[in-house]
């Protein structure tokens, strides 16, 4: 059976055990049953060791226990170097990554043009980057991140306004300028708790808090079952406002969503019936009054997100479908030939550089390395397969390199985010 090792942290894997830097473990859950796994905490091993034992100890731990895939969580695929993911690639080890904050422009931006290259499958949270994925050779799966909460019936809509979420200066301004204008708003979470003109508190014990002002799971459960109305606050991310858990923790439990405009919106709503946009202060103060008052017209929006969201395709069965293909991945790659490997690493540093994620001094440092270790007939056997794809490359002297490829996108990330 193949071995993976799953790079995360502890948390990530919800692991209950001793905090150790590597062991063996039951199965935790059904994505995890089709391998027999090696668990590495990637986190504790970086407070220990540093970013650059890290990197090391990841590849020999690899070589010496034969593992022949890594599946990497939400940040563990960051903690490695690119270096190290190339020489990862280049002794025939897949890669899955799980990016959960695809959904946010920057972090998108970050994963799309550097990481994100570098592994087989990426299990993403923006249904725009599938296809991108895709044109440079990287499966990709869309999985919408719903959280684990769930509505309370019968519950008293108790609270006319409310906001779970961290502490933000912006954020308070905001919300008081809500309240000033009449409006009946609390708010829970970090930081939340020295502001008590807004702060909700415990409502008679039926709120638990973690610390801060932070409340449990289930009493997120309470809070928005409770309420009539989740008043989001996003914040802003390179001029763009992304998706959050509350967009869907609040509807998932019947609470009726007002928040802004944000381009990924629309993968999940019907803005015209599922939600509620509002633009500024003002705008906001007007159309909470109203629906705060009109109980049938509120709750018929508020069926419809829930059915929609509800509907969207079973997250278990993608990541099952996605392990799958890990594994299918797994074993075609221990079967390729070394021309094969070298000629899909030589590609994925060639993307690297199309995408300014290394400059010209590093990608010559690694094909440098590359024909070194295997041979210039290897090395250029390999660039012959590469061009058969259409794949070509100058070098223009001066320290730049024009690389030509089919149907890979535009460098400038906005270019196809906002217009596609």
């Amino acid at each position: 059976m193949n071995r993976v090792m799953i790079c995360s942290s502890y948390t990530a894997v919800k692991d209950s055990s001793a905090r150790t830097i590597l062991q063996e473990r039951p199965k935790q859950n059904d994505y995890l049953n089709l391998h027999k796994c090696l668990f590495f905490d990637i986190d504790a091993m970086l407070e220990y060791a540093g970013y650059y034992n890290t990197n090391n100890l990841v590849f020999d731990i690899c070589k010496n226990k034969n593992i022949y895939g890594i599946y990497f969580g939400t940040y563990g695929l960051k903690t490695l170097s690119i270096e190290s993911l190339l020489r990862l690639r280049l002794n025939k080890i897949s890669i899955m990554s799980h990016r959960d904050v695809d959904h946010i422009l920057r972090g998108l931006n970050t994963t799309l043009k550097s990481w994100g290259l570098l592994s087989d499958i990426i299990i993403t949270t923006n249904r725009k980057a599938v296809n991108k994925y895709s044109s440079v050779g990287v499966k990709a799966f869309f999985y919408s991140f719903l959280p684990s909460v769930s509505f309370i019936d019968k519950l008293k809509k108790r609270f006319d306004v409310v906001f779970v979420g961290a502490f933000r200066k912006e954020r308070a301004y905001f919300f008081k300028k809500i309240r000033d204008a009449g409006i009946n708003i609390k708010v829970w979470g970090a930081g939340w708790h020295n502001y008590p003109e807004l702060f909700g508190g415990d409502d008679e014990g039926n709120i638990k808090f973690i610390e801060d002002g932070k409340v449990e799971r289930e009493s997120m459960s309470y809070i928005y079952s409770s309420a009539k109305i989740c008043l989001n606050y996003p914040i802003f991310s390179d001029n763009t406002v992304y998706l959050s858990g509350r967009d869907f923790e609040s509807v998932l439990c019947k609470c009726l969503l007002f928040t802004v405009e944000a381009p990924t919106l629309k993968d999940y709503f019907n803005i015209d019936t599922d939600i509620v946009l509002y633009k500024g202060i003002e705008d906001a103060v007007s159309k909470l009054k109203y629906y705060l008052i009109n109980d049938k017209e509120r709750e018929l929006i508020c069926s419809s997100a829930f059915l929609r969201i509800k509907s969207l395709p079973d997250q278990k069965v993608i990541l099952d479908n996605a392990w799958e293909s890990f594994a299918t991945c797994i074993e075609k790659k221990k079967k390729q030939s070394i021309i094969d490997t070298i000629a899909d690493v030589v590609k994925r540093v060639f993307l690297l550089y199309h995408f300014q994620s290394i400059d010209f001094c590093n990608t010559v440092k690694f094909l440098t390395e590359i024909k070194n270790e295997f041979g210039d007939e290897s090395f250029n056997k390999a660039l012959n397969l590469l061009e058969k794809d259409g794949v070509s490359y100058k070098d223009l002297g001066g320290g730049e390199m024009k690389i030509d490829f089919p149907n890979v996108w535009d460098n400038n990330l906005n270019n196809w985010i906002n217009n596609d």
